[in-house]
């Protein structure tokens, strides 16, 4: 009977926490620490019935949106299209790569590279106009903007930032433009967080990176 229910125990902790071996390979892939990947790893199993294996779970965009960092972002949708697997959902691995890519620790490179497949919403590998018109209507959030001031704004940012002249700004032009602006990286932390904090990966989780909580692994 005791043995029984100790083997039970265990078999909970294993469902549950991450081992030494996890831990260590999550560090290999990402850009987080060890202290960070505990703290990811928290918020998903909170989300996930008791009992469930994280290893195994999948959450839903819905239920990522109910983080209070992704609840207020106004490109929660995109987040949740871009960093979701083919299904559309959430395993421990994607949502850990969601923190990781907008995390401190992540390139200049990446953050471009993955704040350009956010911005455009048409999915077209390219920044059109109506993205930038989109990406600015989220921002501001309200829908009295004139379209003169809209269509102005628009224009000058194409102007700037489209090189070839074709109305369309590439992934290139689009790392160019931030290598003559290298500030726009805080307007993407800033926009990405919707909040006053620059530390992406937990202003998207909702989560402060200090708590004064155990970190979450088993041995």
């Amino acid at each position: 009977m005791g043995q029984a229910i100790s083997s039970t125990v265990e078999d909970v902790k294993r469902s549950r926490y991450l081992t030494p071996g996890e831990l260590r390979e999550y560090q290999e892939l990402t850009f987080l620490n060890k202290k960070e990947i505990c703290h990811i790893h928290k918020v998903f199993i909170k989300i996930l019935p008791m009992g469930t294996n994280f290893r195994e779970a999948k959450l839903s965009a819905e239920q990522i949106c109910t983080l209070p960092g992704l609840r207020v972002n106004p490109y929660r949708d995109r987040l949740c299209k871009i960093f979701s697997d083919e299904e559309g959902v959430f395993p421990f691995e994607h949502f850990l790569e969601m923190a990781s890519v907008f995390s401190k620790q992540a390139s200049l490179d990446v953050k471009v590279q993955y704040a350009f497949r956010i911005f455009d919403f048409n999915d077209s590998a390219f920044i059109e106009k109506d993205d930038i018109r989109s990406l600015i209507q989220r921002v501001i959030n309200r829908n009295d903007t004139p379209v003169e001031i809209l269509d102005y704004v628009v224009q000058q940012i194409m102007k700037e930032a489209d090189l070839n002249n074709d109305n369309l700004i590439s992934v290139q032009e689009f790392e160019h433009g931030i290598s003559k602006a290298p500030d726009f990286l805080q307007c993407i932390d800033a926009m990405m967080t919707y909040t006053k904090s620059f530390d992406l990966s937990f202003g998207i989780l909702g989560l402060s990176l200090y708590s004064s909580e155990s970190e979450e692994t088993h041995g």
